[in-house]
């Protein structure tokens, strides 16, 4: 009897757990399906090392975003990189797209550094400022030089 009750007070407390696991990933996870209307923006880089479809975009360290999707452009064989920015910012016409990473082994994301012109960019724009990533090896060997 005693052991009958040990495993109902652990199967609770298992089930209790997933559900909070489950209401926390929920809770966390970037709205992908476009609930909230967003701003579609296009960005042209060379090299985008690491950066994939669902990685954050950011504004001074705060997500604004995500990146919707990639595909590489076949006559410039550039990356174009979709972005979905929060539809109430209003962003200045001269804001550069960086390629960055969290620290020296964490995720990549796009980093967008706003500008000061006064036209405003619309859903569909293309961001003409962008700076890709730079691998530590080039970084090394310019370096040395």
């Amino acid at each position: 009897m005693r052991q009958n009750i040990l495993e109902t007070i652990l199967g609770f407390i298992i089930l209790v757990v997933t559900i909070s696991g489950i209401f926390y990933l929920v809770s966390n996870v970037p709205n992908k399906i476009g609930t909230k209307q967003g701003l579609e923006l296009v960005a042209s880089f060379d090299q985008i090392n690491g950066l994939k479809s669902g990685s954050s975009v950011k504004i001074s360290g705060i997500p604004v975003g995500y990146v919707k999707s990639l595909q590489l452009t076949k006559n410039t064989f550039e990356a174009d990189v979709t972005l979905v920015v929060d539809g109430d910012l209003n962003l200045p016409s001269d804001t550069e797209a960086v390629v960055e990473m969290d620290g020296l082994f964490g995720d990549t994301f796009i980093s967008l550094v706003p500008g000061g012109s006064t036209q405003i960019l619309k859903s569909g724009d293309n961001l003409i400022l962008t700076q890709g990533t730079s691998s530590i090896l080039s970084l090394l060997s310019a370096f040395i030089k």
